[in-house]
């Protein structure tokens, strides 16, 4: 399956903000060899995006600290509990109806759900049903990828698969140059050459970070 080069229009310097969407105008001409390797990288990292979208599910996505989750309550008898929004702690907890605090991060939804069950029932009541849910979750792609954007967070994504997911490099993407700037600020650098082929390098992205791809200057 062959791939089109980006014809997305391109500044003359860094970006220092992710572009909403790609431009469209024609980019000057770039050498055969050059095509070929960038169409073949492509290729590559659109494997990989395939291949993540069939590991992963949103019911599978691991909850993170600074998450807000709705839990709600259901077959409880009346009046009933009405649902509560709560924000996963920095400590990866959350506290909940007759101050009970469960371990919510690093869990997915369907495990938080059984956990926070078995904290009430038989205890506090004798049937009870737990349904968690999550604001949609969302990572960034920028920088030099054919369409930068922002992609919505079904589960475990790492920063090749996330370039993959924005349709792969540019003409003139630095592949030994991609900051990860997670939710929190710090940020990381990858390179993309290296990772591929030790994918301890490749380094995981969650909800809220961003994945900037930098220029070559030559």
């Amino acid at each position: 399956m062959g791939v089109l080069l980006s014809t997305g229009c391109r500044s003359t310097h860094e970006a220092s903000a992710f572009p909403s969407s790609p431009g469209a105008s024609t980019t000057p001409w770039v050498p055969p060899s050059l095509r070929t390797n960038l169409a073949l990288t492509n290729l590559a990292l659109t494997n990989l995006a395939l291949t993540n979208l069939a590991e992963t599910n949103v019911t599978t996505a691991v909850l993170r600290p600074g998450e807000l989750v709705r839990v709600i309550y259901s077959d409880v008898p009346p009046p009933g509990i009405l649902p509560s929004d709560v924000r996963i702690g920095e400590n990866g907890k959350i506290t909940l109806l007759y101050n009970i605090t469960v371990q919510a991060a690093g869990k997915t939804p369907n495990q938080l759900q059984e956990d926070i069950r078995k904290e009430y029932v038989p205890r506090y009541f004798k049937h009870l049903t737990i349904t968690i849910k999550t604001e949609e979750r969302y990572y960034f792609v920028g920088g030099d990828v054919r369409f930068p954007n922002r992609f919505v967070y079904y589960g475990h994504i790492t920063v090749l698969r996330a370039v993959a997911t924005a349709g792969g490099y540019g003409e003139f993407a630095d592949r030994k140059r991609i900051d990860l700037r997670r939710a929190n600020g710090q940020i990381f650098k990858v390179n993309g050459k290296k990772a591929i082929d030790n994918p301890k390098l490749d380094l995981e992205v969650f909800p809220g970070d961003e994945v900037f791809v930098h220029r070559r200057f030559y």
